[in-house]
């Protein structure tokens, strides 16, 4: 079973839920391809993807299998900010997150992990709300 989402074109964001889902690699991986064939998904949207209600931690191949499927869809994604918040009561948890985060460049992902929601949105959309303001900007032209 793959995991719901939300887009949010103005704010160029999406929110992956994953609190129905085990999320194995198999439902990241169908997750993510329905996002990609979504026609409301942009490129350098930021993406949050919300684990705070799964206490159960990937493992190292999950991850690994992850990174490079967004390596390997880098171009449809363009220059994603993926966040993921994590429960703040599960540190192994957010260990494997800072993982990956350590892992992400290799992959040439840009990927943080949180604990904090808000914390997440606000640097997952960071490029976006420059994007829109040069847009913006543009427009008054």
């Amino acid at each position: 079973m793959s995991a719901s989402y939300r887009i949010d074109p103005h704010a160029r964001l999406v929110v992956i839920d994953w609190r129905d889902t085990s999320a194995t690699f198999p439902e990241v991986r169908d997750t993510l391809e329905r996002l990609l064939r979504d026609p409301a998904f942009g490129a350098d949207f930021g993406i949050i993807s919300d684990r705070r209600q799964i206490p159960a931690e990937p493992d190292q191949s999950t991850i690994r299998q992850f990174l490079n499927f967004l390596g390997r869809h880098a171009e449809r994604l363009g220059a994603v900010r993926w966040a993921t918040v994590s429960p703040s009561d599960q540190p192994v948890v957010f260990g494997m997150g800072r993982m990956a985060e350590g892992l992400a460049d290799s992959y040439g992902v840009s990927y943080r992990v949180f604990t904090d929601y808000d914390e997440a949105v606000a640097w997952a959309t960071a490029r976006a709300e420059m994007k829109n303001e040069k847009l913006k900007m543009k427009n008054e032209k």
